[in-house]
């Protein structure tokens, strides 16, 4: 019964703290309590949209006072409870990689895209619209057949959680050999501190950990997609980031991709115009903001 008591009060607490307080947000499936008298929460996530609302409430506030009976008349009918930030970091990582549905402004602006036959496309959104999931999309749905697949992007931690989002994804094949073999062909493209030129790495599943290794470039890449490019071709970018944009158009050269994908923010810009490419492009632009926090809206 007590149980049950704070079960609701817990409830009606995160919903009240979100910042839609709607029912789109997680619901709270069940209440336990383990050996060491932890309370554990298990919600119910069938989204990205309410996932991103969990972890405001949980990284803005990291501590909850939860009244049980109404307003409180003594101590012992509030609880402070504190959150376990380091599973909960845990927990959002596996929870982002495990969701793979577009929302439905995504997928419109996916078939607009499909029906022009693919090829050449530039995502434009701003910060929190979406973008790499979409990048994502597409990089599955080609790797799914038979190609290669390169992944651009200044920073290497992104370019691992890419990784390991299309791995999860080919967990249903079964066969560890066909999804090493699937695996394989995404190729990933960072930004070097190292001296020479950025080099290209592929990813492995080694005992359940992906390992990465350095890699020689695929004669062909169907699709080359581009993280941050409002970031890769800025005019005035760090000698890194300036050696991975002459590296790329390098390969983009040499490979003769079916499309190439950039993905950009038009919230982060300084007034000067990044240098793209002059290739033909389709645009997609996303208007419908998934994710939003006071620190994505002060960098804005």
């Amino acid at each position: 019964e007590d149980l049950q008591i704070l079960a609701t009060a817990v409830s009606d607490k995160l919903t009240s703290d979100s910042s839609s307080g709607s029912s789109s947000f997680p619901l709270l499936a069940g209440l336990f309590v383990d050996d060491d008298d932890a309370v554990l929460a298990r919600v119910c996530i069938a989204e990205v949209g309410s996932l991103h609302e969990m972890r405001e409430v949980v990284f803005g506030s990291q501590n909850l006072h939860v009244t049980t009976r109404g307003a409180p008349q003594t101590e012992s009918d509030e609880i402070k409870l504190r959150f376990d930030m380091t599973h909960f970091a845990e927990m959002y990582e596996d929870a982002l990689c495990s969701l793979e549905e577009l929302t439905p402004h995504q997928d419109s602006k996916m078939k607009e895209y499909d029906a022009k036959g693919g090829g050449n496309l530039h995502v434009l959104a701003p910060a929190g619209a979406g973008k790499t999931f979409v990048g994502l999309h597409l990089m599955l749905k080609v790797l799914k057949g038979s190609a290669y697949v390169l992944f651009v992007a200044s920073n290497e931690a992104m370019a691992l959680f890419v990784a390991k989002w299309i791995w999860k994804r080919l967990r249903p094949l079964k066969d560890d050999s066909k999804q090493e073999e699937v695996l394989g062909r995404l190729h990933l493209l960072t930004a070097s501190l190292e001296p020479g030129a950025p080099l290209v790495f592929s990813v492995s599943n080694q005992g359940s950990m992906l390992v990465k290794a350095p890699e020689v470039a695929a004669p062909e890449y169907n699709m080359i997609v581009v993280d941050e490019a409002h970031h890769i071709y800025r005019p005035d970018a760090s000698a890194p980031v300036t050696a991975l944009r002459e590296r790329l158009k390098a390969m983009v050269s040499m490979t003769c991709p079916k499309s190439v994908v950039l993905l950009s923010d038009v919230s982060q810009s300084d007034g000067r115009k990044p240098l793209y490419p002059e290739y033909e492009m389709h645009e997609m632009k996303l208007e419908e903001v998934i994710r939003s926090t006071k620190r994505i809206v002060a960098g804005a």
